[in-house]
């Protein structure tokens, strides 16, 4: 049996010329109603939602990462912003790198925690609570966390749902062991940022894709138009989704017909795509109503992400299929899914469609983010699924053909290996690496980073008033070590509206009653930081040759010859493809410099 046979949806698609004998009601692609189907489905579920609680233990573990510090970059750009709407009342972020969803999801969130610790007499005020989130945020960030590793579990849910409507339950199911397991989606589902809620909503809208193909009511095109909508408020890549609805209200009317034009209904389709953009602006209102802002933030989204200035980037395609990929669903799970994707070539007809649909939005999303200079693995999350339930599609087939030949080649053994033992087994040996790595991952989440370590013992060590000048990455010096200084406590200040003064200076005597260090730009060139009375530098792996390896060799080597090596913080272990991962722990370097003359 071939690939493509073996792996049919478990509803049957009439062919065309029965269609055009059948009336309106039995044109639709109905379910199998065999007795006991409802209760076989019933037990997949069961089965999936086992499944599903595992991923969110894998999810939660090592949920307080940092904190009360922040060491991912998205992080504190979502979450300050929800802070200072909840003060000022103004639902503007005036940022729109992001669309404004999950600013809005974590605002309503904050919101629920702040009524509690009102009653509880924690937040005597709104002013309270957003003092204490900057003096402390680990609550909110908590909270935050816990969200979406409750949304990526219930991804593994969708993941089964889209399977089963694609492919078959047992796909659907095997699609979701590998999802829970995958550590691109593990490792992206710890933190509060839109990766994993976008891939949340795809599969949503992947769910009622399927049925405005096969059943094409009114009720599909508005909700598969709604999710679209919230998708792309969540992060704008979900808009390709609306190519994926007119293939599918496409594919239908070819199914149906034979013919892919004229279709029908094509005010129904247009509808759906107007809905999908109203739900867009209720979400994200101010992308259109503060447009200018907008626009401006879509340049310098565009300038990163095609790297404008890099004139040795070349596009991400290369290290996406490669890297990135093999390690973000495991490399068995990665070689099945590339074969299952490859039996759309030799699929036929209306099946031939049908995948062409389930493939269309992840391949015009890796064509979106492949042809950007910047590679980050958490661009391909919303890869996840669909790889792996192309790669569960293929180790059902397997396991099937393997089951149906074993007789033959191993007379013995096969009568005592039934298909399903034959796919469990291979599903294993696709599933235990990638487990593997992310449990690993985990681990590493749960251990103290070591800019954690360096910020105490500079408090402790480092005089007050001495100045220090700590290496970047780009403007977010708590990204190598969150030792308070002038500078970023001007700019946590300035997440405070104006309008409030009186909790502007709360915070600042907050933190002066402690250390808040003088500091200075930093540049690679130490006799000019020194002549600005540097008596401190503060180093991190992370950024090691990140500007210029001309410019920064000569300032570490005049740095080991003139300063004098004070404290080094590494990482417990050196976690294998480190970059791949949303955060991890770099080693902290701090010199001190003798005074300038």
């Amino acid at each position: 049996m071939t690939l493509h046979r073996a792996l049919s949806p478990a509803v049957a698609a009439p062919s065309a010329p029965a269609a055009a004998k059948t009336t309106s009601t039995e044109r639709d692609v109905q379910p199998d109603a065999r007795p006991g189907r409802k209760r076989t489905g019933d037990r997949w579920l069961g089965a999936v939602v086992g499944v599903a609680l595992i991923a969110l233990a894998l999810r939660l573990v090592g949920t307080q990462f940092g904190l009360p510090y922040h060491f991912h970059w998205d992080e504190p750009t979502l979450l300050n912003r929800v802070i200072r709407m909840g003060g000022s009342g103004d639902l503007n972020p005036h940022y729109f790198w992001y669309p404004s969803l999950l600013m809005y999801v974590g605002l309503a969130a904050e919101g629920a925690l702040y009524f509690a610790g009102h009653l509880l007499h924690v937040y005597p005020s709104p002013d309270a609570f957003a003092l204490a989130y900057f003096e402390d945020s680990t609550p909110v960030y908590l909270l935050g966390r816990v969200l979406v590793a409750v949304i990526g579990a219930a991804s593994v849910v969708l993941c089964y749902l889209v399977g089963r409507r694609f492919f078959s339950s047992a796909v659907g199911f095997i699609g979701a062991l590998l999802l829970a397991t995958a550590p691109l989606h593990v490792s992206s589902s710890h933190f509060f940022t839109t990766d994993v809620p976008m891939t949340f909503l795809v599969l949503l809208a992947y769910v009622f894709l399927w049925d405005v193909y096969s059943r094409g009511a009114r009720r599909d095109y508005i909700l598969a138009g709604c999710v679209i909508g919230l998708g792309a408020a969540t992060k704008y890549l979900p808009a390709l989704l609306l190519v994926s609805l007119v293939a599918a209200h496409l594919a239908r009317h070819r199914r149906l017909t034979g013919k892919w034009l004229p279709a029908p209904r094509m005010a129904m389709l247009l509808a759906a795509i107007a809905l999908a953009g109203a739900t867009f602006f209720v979400a994200s209102p101010f992308v259109v109503l503060d447009w200018q802002t907008a626009l401006h933030d879509y340049a310098g989204l565009t300038a990163q992400k095609s790297a404008q200035g890099c004139q040795g980037c070349s596009p991400s395609f290369l290290p996406y299929i490669t890297r990135e990929l093999p390690w973000g669903v495991g490399l068995a799970t990665y070689v099945l899914a590339l074969g299952g994707l490859a039996s759309i070539a030799w699929a036929r007809s209306t099946r031939r469609v049908e995948l062409l649909l389930f493939s269309s939005f992840p391949l015009l999303l890796f064509a979106a983010v492949g042809s950007g200079r910047e590679p980050l693995a958490r661009y391909l999350v919303p890869l996840a699924p669909f790889l792996a339930l192309a790669a569960a599609a293929v180790i059902v087939w397997m396991g099937g053909n393997a089951a149906a030949q074993m007789p033959r080649l191993w007379p013995a053994l096969g009568r005592r290996l039934p298909t399903v033992s034959l796919t469990a087994a291979l599903t294993l040996l696709a599933l235990l690496p990638a487990a593997f790595v992310s449990a690993r991952y985990d681990l590493y989440l749960t251990r103290q980073d070591p800019r954690t370590q360096a910020a105490a013992w500079f408090n402790t060590h480092v005089p007050a008033g001495s100045v220090v000048a700590i290496q970047p990455i780009a403007d977010r010096y708590f990204l190598t070590a969150p030792v308070m200084t002038e500078s970023q406590l001007s700019t946590l200040i300035e997440y405070i509206p104006a309008s409030k003064p009186g909790l502007r200076d709360d915070l600042s005597r907050y933190y002066r009653s402690g250390h808040v260090y003088p500091d200075v730009p930093f540049i690679y060139d130490l006799a000019q930081m020194r002549s600005e009375g540097v008596r401190y530098v503060i180093l991190s792996s992370a950024h090691y040759h990140n500007v210029d390896p001309a410019i920064e060799d000569p300032f570490y080597a005049d740095l080991k010859r003139s300063g004098r090596l004070v404290a080094t913080f590494e990482p417990v272990e050196q976690l294998p493809d480190a970059t791949f991962y949303p955060v991890y722990s770099p080693t902290i370097t701090i010199y001190e410099v003798p005074p300038a003359g």
